[in-house]
């Protein structure tokens, strides 16, 4: 099991430089990852956790991540990819690649909060089919010398484009989601599956189609990374029920919610399940408590699983 930890840039902090300052500190401790979440509004359940505080956008943040750290990768947890020009984000991203000289890991989804599409001008029913195509350019504009797409959306030739990423053939792709939809990318386009919430149909079940549905299409399903975005807070009683400081719906939210003996346990489950990356979100608005839980993380549970 590896463990990465997402950053509260998404979580109101006044001073981004504790972000910043948080990221430094998951390298000293020795987990393997840092990852940024986006929004472009402080809508919907964003409105209700931060009100006007800060949400910060994910690529600066990321990139000055990249250039405060040596070790760690960096990665994006997740980037909703019908809010972007695919051919512009194909340049940031592979520029954040070269920062962090071959560190990044690009976590990616449709959307979900439609106030957002319809703000931006975008078409929330063809999200699905933007993010498809915007996946199959950025891989052109990587890989090929001379890249050439027509598609539904965008079509171009006839121009180079630079900088090719430092990770070869590009940066891998984790797809996040559990609709069938978003299990169809992970079996044919990506590197990785990147979970929020629980499958309907079983985590294990889940798990097994997605690597079925890669092998009947050539690929080897068991390279795959299975990961999940984790809910953490450490307790020294059992929680009679999980409470955060936001409001939304967390009741099929990945969560390691409790004691350490607790926690320990629920990361085996999870792992007898098929998960082998556990990225961690603290999700409190309270700067002093995302350090002190992730330190204890890495103290007392983090070694259990070397």
């Amino acid at each position: 099991m590896k463990f990465g930890v997402h950053l509260p840039s998404n979580f109101g902090f006044d001073n981004v430089q504790d972000v910043l300052e948080m990221a430094q500190m998951v390298e000293r401790l020795g987990f393997d990852s840092v990852w940024v979440s986006e929004h472009i509004f402080n809508a919907g359940y964003i409105a209700n956790r931060l009100g006007d505080r800060p949400y910060y956008a994910p690529l600066p943040v990321l990139s000055a991540v990249a250039a405060v750290t040596k070790r760690v990768r960096v990665g994006t947890s997740i980037l909703v990819l019908p809010y972007h020009n695919p051919m512009v984000l194909a340049k940031d991203l592979a520029t954040i690649d070269a920062v962090s000289m071959g560190r990044l890991t690009i976590g990616v989804g449709v959307g979900v909060i439609k106030e957002e599409f319809e703000a931006l001008g975008y078409d929330h029913s063809k999200r699905g089919a933007f993010a498809d195509e915007s996946i199959a350019i950025m891989k052109e504009l990587w890989t090929k010398q001379d890249p050439e797409f027509e598609g539904k959306f965008h079509s171009f030739s006839g121009m180079r484009f630079t900088p090719k990423p430092v990770q070869k053939p590009h940066p891998p792709f984790w797809i996040g989601g559990s609709s069938k939809a978003a299990m169809r990318r992970v079996a044919t386009v990506s590197n990785g599956w990147h979970l929020f919430r629980l499958p309907e149909q079983g985590l294990s079940v889940a798990i097994q189609d997605v690597r079925d549905q890669a092998d009947a299409l050539g690929r080897d399903g068991k390279d795959l990374v299975m990961s999940a975005r984790c809910d953490l807070d450490i307790l020294e009683e059992s929680p009679k029920e999980f409470a955060a400081d936001y409001n939304q719906d967390l009741g099929q939210r990945f969560r390691l919610v409790g004691r350490v003996d607790e926690i320990i346990d629920g990361i085996g489950a999870y792992q007898d399940q098929g998960i082998d990356y556990l990225v961690l979100a603290v999700n409190s608005t309270d700067r002093q408590k995302n350090f002190d839980v992730i330190q204890q993380f890495a103290e007392d549970i983090a070694p259990k699983f070397e």
